[in-house]
């Protein structure tokens, strides 16, 4: 048997048993039944990046073409607001992909067939995802207080201004008030004095009615007096003028 048979049915008995065994085993059934293979294709850069880093255009084209014939299986998967690590499993040739996405876009893709290290940049990019998202997730959390502050001081301005509407509307009633109240007192002060006038006339007609009332009610005649007799002024006598011989 060649060698080039060798390996491919090694390989098959490897697919075999990984129908029947975890990950783990086989991949260690592989890697001691297979021929040697090329080294592992993990980028010296798998340590922790402090932000968006150049990804390998070879591997995220590679990647965007399995994913979309749907030929990669999603392991694991960890989220942080808007970025995600996930790792990514191509059981057709047992090759391990992990990505750090932000928004659905690719920033790093690590391409390895060694389970430990795919498991290994995994857990660097699910750590990642926390420390790059706690800005966003600060973010959100100022965005939601401050929208809630915006209702309230408008809830609260709303409340302010019909206070204020009631406000004056109170004063305009109590100003209303006040003036009726004047003018009711300045009435009341001219009803009371008619009232002592028409008092004072009543008890005179009164006391004029008791009057009459008393002289009828006298069994005597009183008759209404003489006239006292008026004196003649007596005559005045003018003495005749001496006669002339």
């Amino acid at each position: 048997m060649t060698r080039k048979a060798t390996t491919t049915a090694c390989k098959l008995a490897a697919c075999l048993v990984l129908a029947l065994a975890p990950v783990g085993m086989v991949l260690a059934a592989t890697k001691h039944a297979s021929a040697p293979r090329p080294p592992a294709a993990t980028p010296a850069t798998a340590d922790v990046p402090t932000g968006p880093a150049q990804i390998s255009g070879a591997t995220a084209d590679e990647l965007r073409r399995l994913v979309d014939e749907h030929a990669l299986s999603e392991l694991r998967r960890t989220a942080n607001g808007s970025y995600a690590a996930s790792l990514l499993f191509d059981a057709d040739h047992l090759v391990y992909y992990v990505v750090l996405s932000h928004d659905a876009e690719y920033w790093r893709v690590i391409k390895s067939d060694v389970v430990a290290d795919a498991e290994r940049v995994y857990r660097t990019f699910a750590q990642q995802t926390e420390q790059l998202a706690q800005t966003d997730i600060d973010t959100v959390r100022l965005e939601a207080g401050r929208k809630y502050g915006e209702k309230l001081l408008n809830l609260n301005q709303q409340r302010l201004a019909k206070l204020q509407e009631d406000a004056q509307h109170r004063q305009q009633q109590a100003t209303q008030v006040a003036a009726m109240q004047q003018q009711a007192k300045a009435q009341a002060t001219a009803l009371s004095s008619d009232l002592r006038s028409t008092r004072s006339q009543l008890e005179q007609v009164q006391q004029n009615i008791r009057t009459l009332e008393a002289q009828q009610a006298d069994p005597l005649l009183n008759l209404p007096e003489a006239p006292a007799p008026t004196t003649s002024p007596a005559p005045v006598t003018t003495p005749e003028p001496a006669r002339q011989p």
